[in-house]
């Protein structure tokens, strides 16, 4: 009765496993696609390199990847040549997230301490 329940444990197990494992993650230009231009993002290329930049146009192979201020430069970049892409904030998002976090945290402590 034991070795039955292991037997059906290990098997569901292994299934879950291999159906988790055969789902293959989001494609680059899936995700880059999604995205409006003008969109602030970090590429990694196959090589390792990473750069921070602006989505610019995008097109059926790839897309371009205009200069941030440390970069001015702008890039054609192809699908096949990215490992990954990331969004990442701007200086005006994180300011607006900092802000309202400081004030809620100001807010929250005035009333805990009263006056």
């Amino acid at each position: 009765m034991l070795l039955c329940r292991l037997l059906a444990f290990f098997t569901t197990l292994v299934l879950f496993a291999a159906s988790t494992f055969a789902q293959s993650p989001p494609r680059v230009e899936n995700k880059i696609r999604k995205w409006e231009p003008g969109q602030r993002v970090q590429v990694t290329f196959l090589r390792g390199e990473k750069q921070i930049g602006h989505l610019g146009s995008v097109r059926p192979d790839g897309f371009t990847l205009e200069g941030d201020k440390k970069s001015q430069a702008s890039r054609d970049v192809q699908f096949a040549e990215l490992r990954s892409v990331t969004n990442k904030w701007t200086t005006k998002e994180k300011w607006i997230v900092w802000s309202t976090l400081f004030a809620v945290y100001d807010v929250a402590a005035g009333l805990a301490l009263g006056k």
